[in-house]
């Protein structure tokens, strides 16, 4: 055999040998990574686009975000609001798009977002008090024509939505009665 030949089997054998015995465990390590967000600056112009299509609804000053107001401006001079112990339908209120790169199912439900987490990140939707109105969101052609359940495919056209009403559970006096509803999308599996 050639000397370099045995040297070369020798380095080898070596090498894997400390490969082998090395478990390449650590006990601690810190890793700093940088993540960028673009937000933007209503929800007409996000990735899951929300659109005012009514009267009823706005993109708000404040934050961007879409309002739905029913109020007395929606009647007369006479007119205060809507009735107390009722449900009142309002059709093509608003529409949602996809604008992103893949499939999401959004479903609506009533009440608020809880802070965050701290360690998954993940925020839950807290329910509405027995006083608020009881807010309903759907689709013509989503659902259970109950609540919002649609998938939406990326660039596929806005999908109209209604907003039902009840105030049968609300005392009034009345004053201006703030109701919220979350909608969330998720990708399919």
């Amino acid at each position: 055999m050639k000397r370099r030949e045995v040297l070369f089997g020798v380095a080898g054998l070596t090498a894997t040998g400390i490969l082998a015995a090395g478990s390449g465990a650590f006990s601690a390590t810190s890793v700093e990574r940088t993540v960028s967000v673009s937000l933007a600056e209503q929800d007409s112009d996000a990735l899951l686009t929300l659109e005012a299509t009514s009267d009823l609804a706005e993109i708000g000053d404040n934050d961007g975000s879409l309002l739905i107001t029913i109020d007395e401006e929606l009647g007369t001079e006479s007119a205060t609001g809507i009735n107390a112990n009722a449900t009142y339908v309002f059709s093509d209120v608003f529409t949602i798009q996809n604008l992103g790169t893949q499939t999401v199912e959004v479903k609506g439900e009533a009440g608020k977002l809880t802070e965050p987490d701290e360690t998954t990140g993940q925020a839950d939707v807290e329910p509405p008090d027995d006083e608020e109105p009881e807010i309903t969101l759907w689709t013509e052609d989503g659902g259970s024509g109950d609540a919002l359940n649609e998938e939406l495919d990326p660039g596929e056209d806005p999908v109209s939505v209604s907003v039902k009403v009840d105030t049968t559970n609300v005392d009034t006096d009345g004053d201006l009665v703030d109701a919220s509803y979350v909608i969330v999308a998720e990708t399919s599996d």
